[in-house]
């Protein structure tokens, strides 16, 4: 059984999809957590203040108040502006994903999912929230990051990553960037229209003496304004990138705008896995 490293250990899903909360349930004791159920999102919301969970795992679709409403309540309240929430959507497009990340949403996943890939995502989320007890030191801003990942090729992720990195750049305002991660096969500057180039090499060179100024002579901009830093030109050139180099990268890029998005190589590999933690 897994250790969550935190005397809560509670998660709280809200669904009222029985095989979902079920399959769910599973894997997260698995992983040494405790699931607490509510179906409808009135439930949901008095499970929270009540239980105060380490995290929040809720369907868009619910009885009664939906997931939206749901997460832009529980984020009017101050115990739970810092609680990661992971919504699920049952609908392929980006308005879902889009509107979830509006209302406070950390992440947004896509039905069916793999019970893998939905526990790492949610040790993401819970490595990268705030401790309590560091509440009183002024934070460091950090964007979320919003990960796309398929077991094979061909499935249009990239897609999905470049379309949503542009549409929520537009609707948002904000700053969004866009990383490729499939080091070796990669394409977002294809889909955005980007000349290739060597990109993430440039900053791995300097990993470790980063800055804003060294940064902008390597991202690639597209016309939305999203900041891209794409793959090596060279697939074989990939073999430089190191797992510690990705978490470094993460660091320095979440630090720099208000989302990242992540098109992860189709694998399961050291550097996909620091990514989806």
């Amino acid at each position: 059984m897994g250790s969550n490293g935190s005397s809560n250990n509670r998660i709280l899903v809200v669904g009222d999809d029985e095989m979902m909360s079920k399959m769910l349930r599973v894997a997260l004791a698995n992983e040494g957590f405790e699931v607490i159920h509510a179906q409808s999102g009135e439930e949901g919301y008095e499970s929270a203040m009540r239980v105060s969970p380490r995290a929040i795992i809720a369907d868009v679709l619910l009885p009664g108040m939906d997931g939206f409403a749901l997460c832009r309540r529980l984020r009017q309240s101050p115990n739970m502006r810092s609680i990661p929430i992971l919504m699920l959507t049952s609908r392929g497009d980006m308005g879902d994903k889009i509107t979830s990340f509006q209302a406070g949403a950390d992440d947004c996943m896509t039905k069916p999912f793999q019970a893998e890939e939905i526990v790492y995502r949610l040790k993401g989320m819970m490595a990268r929230a705030p401790v309590p007890a560091l509440a009183s030191a002024a934070p460091q801003k950090r964007g979320r990051v919003i990960a796309t990942f398929g077991s094979k090729g061909g499935v249009g992720k990239t897609m999905i990553a470049t379309n949503f990195a542009v549409a929520l750049r537009r609707r948002s305002g904000k700053q969004v960037m866009l990383m490729d991660a499939d080091f070796a096969f990669g394409d977002a500057n294809v889909h955005l229209n980007l000349p290739a180039g060597s990109g993430v090499l440039d900053l791995v060179q300097l990993v470790d003496e980063l800055s804003p100024q060294t940064a902008d002579k390597v991202l690639s901009v597209h016309s939305s304004g999203v900041r891209a830093l794409l793959c090596p030109a060279h697939p074989e050139d990939a073999e430089l990138i190191t797992s510690e180099h990705v978490q470094k990268l993460l660091s320095y890029l979440t630090a720099q705008s208000d989302y990242l998005v992540v098109d992860c190589g189709a694998n399961y590999d050291d550097r996909t896995l620091t990514i989806l933690e």
